[in-house]
């Protein structure tokens, strides 16, 4: 019986982003794990290893934490002149500047013991974008240094170019990685331009495969959830906007629109209750306009919901206003997988992602007008449930787990050696 080939993944995130639902989908794959031997190499974080441990069908699978360096050092050591912005700006850059080489370097060493330990064949470089997370630089350096000639490179987000002085370095880098890595891959077709056009590939290089997204289990039924978050909506359709609370997502947009719908003439029984589930940097932001215009019996923020498939079941639709740093956001294809429609801004990835007027409603960013009048436009019931019937059938036609694993697949056997 012929060896089989040793498979490793390795991410860099200290929480379970949106970027990170994949992994547990290649580590739960009976195909993957019946033609690899495969492990899995990710940051040392308790938040990961909880998000991962739950999401993993076997927990005998091999997944080795690693004590990586913090990337977010420069806010510990900036903290005394955080209100300086001048200062902690320059002095920013700089340790961000040093922070990066150091971190490629000490952890080029760390990870080439790793990959000739585990007699690695295929690395899988899971990140958020390009080049993001330093240590992906690392491992493409420790896995070519081992002998590894098989690299995919996962990019999940939009490749940033060198107009920053923080990635004029990196072009030296960039030139090494793009002749190292066998395929780039990209969740939409949109990033994988985007990228091309940054590093100057080929199109046979770069290969798009939209993440897949499993359906998790619906553990309370609507009202259920609503009695646990105190929230009596009576006959009112639900709204809910799941994202981080960052500038980029866009909220305040959101909340603009739902402080016109309050001056509407639309009784406020009748229009749609939102919710937005997250936590994050604009938190306080968002609770204060929301107090400030009276918004609390049309809008309020949950923090954390820790089974988010049940906000989505019990939600009659779903809106995501990002404005900036989007690719193919798995919110949107989780809310298809329900059969929600999804009211989306046409940035990055999403156009691909909603057909307008046919699964959903695609808004221009920073429009608080257009989010409006798509909010007015999913009130129509029957209007929602003709979108959900087509959610549902893109995501079984594109977005499936099994879908997007065999595509995988298929890349990994496709790379010569």
């Amino acid at each position: 019986m012929d060896k089989k080939e040793v498979l490793v993944y390795f991410s860099d995130c200290p929480f379970f982003a949106g970027c990170e639902n994949m992994i547990p989908n290649f580590l739960n794959s009976k195909e993957i794990n019946n033609s690899y031997e495969v492990y899995f190499l990710y940051r040392k974080s308790d938040a990961y290893s909880i998000e991962l441990k739950n999401r993993l069908l076997n927990s005998n699978l091999n997944c080795i934490a690693l004590n990586l360096p913090n990337y977010n050092i420069h806010k510990s050591l900036l903290s005394d002149i955080k209100n300086i912005p001048i200062l902690y700006k320059l002095f920013a850059a700089l340790i961000i500047f040093v922070m990066k080489y150091f971190t490629i370097i000490y952890c080029i060493p760390l990870l080439y013991k790793k990959f000739i330990k585990l007699n690695t064949d295929v690395l899988h470089i899971n990140n958020g974008g390009y080049p993001a997370a330093f240590t992906a630089y690392s491992a493409v350096i420790a896995a070519r240094l081992s002998g590894v000639n098989k690299i995919i490179y996962v990019v999940n987000n939009i490749a940033q170019n060198y107009t920053s002085p923080l990635r004029w370095f990196d072009k030296i880098i960039d030139i090494y990685i793009k002749n190292k890595v066998s395929f780039f891959v990209t969740g939409s077709i949109n990033a994988g331009e985007k990228l091309k056009s940054t590093l100057k590939l080929s199109n046979n290089k770069v290969v798009n495969i939209p993440n897949g997204v499993k359906i998790r289990d619906i553990t309370l039924s609507r009202l259920e959830l609503l009695n646990e978050l105190g929230l009596d909506l009576k006959n009112r359709s639900l709204f809910s906007t799941i994202a981080l609370l960052e500038d980029r997502k866009g909220h305040i947009w959101l909340l603009k629109a739902i402080k016109k719908l309050k001056e509407s003439n639309i009784d406020s029984d009748a229009s749609p209750f939102f919710i937005f589930e997250g936590n994050g940097s604009t938190y306080s932001i968002l609770n204060n306009y929301i107090s400030k215009n009276k918004l609390e019996n049309y809008v309020t923020i949950i923090k954390e919901i820790p089974n988010i498939f049940n906000l989505i079941n019990a939600s009659d639709a779903i809106i995501l206003p990002s404005i900036f740093m989007e690719d193919f956001p798995n919110v949107i294809i989780e809310a298809m997988s329900l059969g929600k429609p999804v009211i989306g801004t046409k940035i990055a990835g999403i156009p691909e992602q909603i057909d307008h007027h046919k699964n959903g409603c695609l808004v221009k960013p920073k429009d608080s007008d257009d989010l409006y009048d798509s909010i007015i436009h999913l009130m129509n019931k029957d209007v929602r449930e003709t979108y959900g019937i087509q959610s549902k059938h893109k995501y079984n036609e594109n977005y499936k787990v099994e879908i997007s694993v065999n595509k995988y697949i298929q890349l990994y056997k496709s790379i010569n050696k």
